[in-house]
């Protein structure tokens, strides 16, 4: 929360015992007079105050200041009066139960010469608006707060969702003062040698160039990015850090806790994560391959994806919990723009923080098509683990990925070929490693976070020139699967091959069908299955437990019996 400064208070304090104190009343500053604890709190125009200011900028109430129309004979100074609250908790704690939704304040004592104020702090809300419980929204115009029209709540709602907290410009022409002079000469080193531009950048035309500056002002991107840390902290809030890495015995061998800008953040967090990712080797077929626990572009994508979309205006950590088994990096804020747990790997890209996205694609840490998750997915896949979990969990989104799983065969077949492989791909052939099939219904369920079209997606893979002398599609009258062939069990560690009917081929090219037509009758089927009589057709059908008849007689169609929805 980012509150008038005491200095800047403490004059204009001194300046309305000489002045009217309307006259400092501001879009940012109110002040007002009680007669007791009790009237405060249960004045209805001071809770309009809040919802304005809180749907506006943010601002402070001063209480204790009487105003200038009630002073007579220009005696300034008996404009402050003072007041000295009983219990500013409770104060604090009446005054949010009066606002829906309730919008963090902050209620507290300030001094001047011999007399106790107390000030209301009002943060701008970022997410929603805030309005008076008994359903009036207020906005700050001027030196007022007035309520809104039914079409400026229309339009203030839609401004919320557009709104970039990030690209907010700070009114300090001088901002270098306020920027970490060392990450700036480092940034714009590497910036430069990866576009090969000359070491001696203009400093104010790289920042710009980088989009940390707008128009000659410093945005709240800008300051994250390459901040000091007390002008972080003072401008725009504590950020903090954490990485811990804990043992199989819930031994605690790392637990670092800090603030600093992005730049030198990630830095901190990258060395923390080499420094226990040590690589080892592994034989197979006499050549020997180094691998680490964890892949780093996988972490690299999963830190920086939490920086990027965390909500900035909400208090808590980015956090990362290195175990054996997996890691976990947490960051504050819930999932955007229509993104969610089950459509996060091929939704369009949704960035809360557009400003600072930019800088981090300028500075190409990130990518502008949004591949991140699907480069983590990947990360995982090809050592033989799991796809990346994403969570929502306590107005945080958590993103876990295995860390101590490893299957050596599936890890040297894609090292080999690192450009033959999708998603996809390494997720079949995770899921007939060692069991050597699958079905495919459970595919397509596993295929759905993933993929728009499972089906699609499923087809490409068994069409992947490198795969094919590992799986294919066969069939039984159960259904139809994806199996290891047999000359590759012992590559996919398959102790025993998938037995099908000889009639394996008609179930694919059934299947097949069916899926690109949706249903179909016997005439048509009989001609797909390359039968010369339609009974025989029937009979094949009716053994065949994957796909449902319905209509009767010359309306009688086939399709494909759904599985828990595939």
């Amino acid at each position: 929360m980012t509150k008038i400064d005491k200095q800047a208070l403490d004059y204009i304090f001194k300046s309305i015992k000489k002045q009217p104190s309307e006259s400092f009343e501001s879009e940012k500053i109110e002040f007002k007079n009680y007669s007791s604890q009790k009237s405060l709190v249960g004045d209805n125009e001071l809770v309009k105050e809040i919802s304005a200011f809180a749907n506006h900028k943010g601002g402070t109430i001063v209480i204790g200041v009487i105003d200038s129309s009630d002073i007579k004979k220009n005696e300034w100074e008996k404009q402050l009066n003072g007041f000295f609250c009983d219990d500013y908790d409770e104060v604090k704690e009446r005054l949010r139960g009066k606002i829906e939704p309730r919008h963090e304040i902050e209620v507290e004592e300030y001094q001047f010469e011999e007399k106790y104020y107390t000030l209301i702090h009002v943060p701008k809300s970022y997410n929603y608006l805030v309005g008076t419980s008994s359903g009036k929204f207020c906005k700050r115009d001027g030196k007022s707060s007035i309520p809104m029209t039914s079409l400026e709540v229309e339009v203030a709602v839609k401004n919320l969702h557009n709104f970039d907290w990030t690209a907010e410009l700070i009114e300090n022409k001088n901002f270098l003062q306020l920027l970490d002079l060392d990450s700036i000469e480092e940034t714009k080193k590497t910036y430069c040698e990866k576009r090969n531009l000359p070491n001696s950048l203009p400093t104010l035309k790289f920042l710009e160039s980088l989009g940390a500056t707008k128009n000659g002002y410093l945005t709240r991107g800008g300051l994250l990015f390459l901040g000091r840390i007390d002008s972080i902290v003072e401008l725009l809030g504590q950020f903090e850090y954490r990485f811990s890495r804990k043992s199989k015995g819930g031994r605690l061998l790392l637990n670092e806790v800090w603030s600093d800008n992005i730049w030198n953040s990630i830095k901190r967090a990258k060395r923390y994560f080499k420094i226990f990712n040590e690589s080892f080797e592994i034989e197979y077929k006499g050549q020997s391959y180094k691998i680490n626990p964890l892949d780093e572009l996988a972490f690299h994508e999963a830190y920086l994806n939490g920086i990027v979309h965390r909500d900035y205006t909400l208090d808590g950590m980015t956090v990362v919990n290195y175990m054996d088994e997996e890691i976990r990096i947490t960051s504050p804020g819930k999932f955007y723009g229509g993104v969610n747990e089950e459509n996060i790997v091929y939704h369009e890209p949704r960035h809360r923080n557009k400003g600072l996205a930019n800088i981090l694609m300028q500075y190409q840490f990130i990518d502008r098509a949004g591949m991140g998750v699907l480069r983590m997915g990947l990360g995982s896949l090809r050592y033989g683990r799991g796809f990346p979990s994403f969570k929502e969990k306590d107005d945080s989104v958590e993103v876990s990925m295995q860390s101590e799983y490893l299957r050596p065969k599936i890890f040297i077949l894609t090292a080999n070929n690192p450009d033959s492989f999708d998603i996809p791909d390494l997720l079949v052939l995770n899921l007939v490693y060692e069991k050597g099939f699958v079905k495919i219904e459970e595919v397509e369920k596993r295929l759905a976070n993933i993929s728009k079209d499972p089906w699609k997606s499923i087809k490409r893979v068994l069409e992947n020139s490198k795969l094919i002398n590992y799986i294919e599609f066969c069939g039984t009258n159960d259904g139809i699967y994806i199996r290891v062939k047999e000359e590759a069990l012992d590559a996919m560690e398959v102790s025993r091959i998938f037995k099908v009917s000889t009639n394996s081929e008609k179930h694919v090219k059934l299947y097949k069908h069916l899926k690109q037509f949706g249903k179909d009758n016997n005439m048509n089927i009989t001609k797909v299955l390359g039968y010369s009589q339609s009974s025989s057709t029937s009979n094949f059908l009716k053994n065949a437990k994957y796909v449902v008849c319905s209509g009767n007689g010359i309306n009688r169609r086939w399709t494909i019996q759904k599985v828990n929805g595939y």
